[in-house]
């Protein structure tokens, strides 16, 4: 009997020692920060309600998308510089990427200031200096382009003469407008920097059994894109981390 005894206290006081092992290591998980200044040139105060939003993510290549480590928005002091800190994970680092670091400035959607060039995020110390926003493209920078779908979830969208392109337009006064491929969709969308968010998507309901699986695609990415990237003539939305799918300026 003594020895059942023994036997019991001994598990017992093992399972104590791993579970608490096991909380403690999840409370020290590996993690890292980035720490900087933003700065621009330009001698002015930033209106109150701007916001910074700087992010850690990889270089995006054709094949591979780009993936976001890290982002933090908070709100902007008066006027340059500014100090930042910027913490994740390392052990999400991949040797073979390289990453760089943006910073935006924006006031109720309109962008003011960014980061220009490739900013070397593990440079100390590190002073990213920002550029101010043109007249150009200080007003969303996508809107009002008519944006022809390319790539949904790693699929590439062949064109065709007989069936029209999927694609949306950003209209003003926060409009989308779009054709799925099958179905034509009105809703609204919110925009701050490079952050955007669809909502109130209703298509008309006709049923065509050659694109529905796009359709069902595209709808999906509305209701997962949570910012975006313009390279030109292309756009790429985002989910929290990947790259959804991507779109072609079409001009008429």
């Amino acid at each position: 009997m003594h020895a059942v005894i023994v036997s019991i206290l001994t598990l017992f006081l093992c399972y104590s020692t791993l579970n608490a092992d096991t909380k403690e290591a999840v409370m020290h998980q590996p993690s890292a920060t980035i720490e900087g200044t933003l700065l621009y040139r330009e001698r002015v105060m930033l209106p109150p309600g701007a916001s910074v939003t700087v992010t850690l993510e990889d270089f995006p290549y054709t094949d591979i998308p780009a993936t976001r480590l890290a982002t933090k928005t908070f709100d902007a002091p008066k006027a340059s510089p500014i100090v930042f800190s910027l913490s994740y994970d390392p052990a999400k680092l991949d040797p073979n990427r390289r990453y760089t670091l943006n910073a935006v400035i924006a006031h109720k959607g309109t962008l003011l200031f960014r980061s220009r060039s490739h900013v070397d995020p593990f440079k100390t110390p590190l002073r990213i200096l920002l550029k101010r926003a043109t007249s150009k493209n200080r007003a969303v920078p996508i809107a009002n382009i008519h944006w022809k779908l390319r790539h949904i979830e790693g699929v590439s969208i062949a064109s065709s003469e007989k069936l029209k392109d999927p694609n949306f337009i950003l209209k003003p006064e926060n409009k989308v407008i779009g054709f799925t491929g099958c179905n034509r969709f009105v809703g609204t969308y919110e925009l701050n920097a490079e952050q955007i968010r669809f909502s109130e998507i209703s298509a008309t309901p006709m049923q065509c059994s050659q694109t529905m699986q796009t359709e069902h695609a595209f709808k999906n990415v509305l209701q997962q894109t949570r910012r975006f990237k313009r390279h030109d003539d292309t756009l790429e939305l985002f989910d929290d981390h990947h790259v959804i799918a991507s779109f072609r300026a079409v001009y008429f």
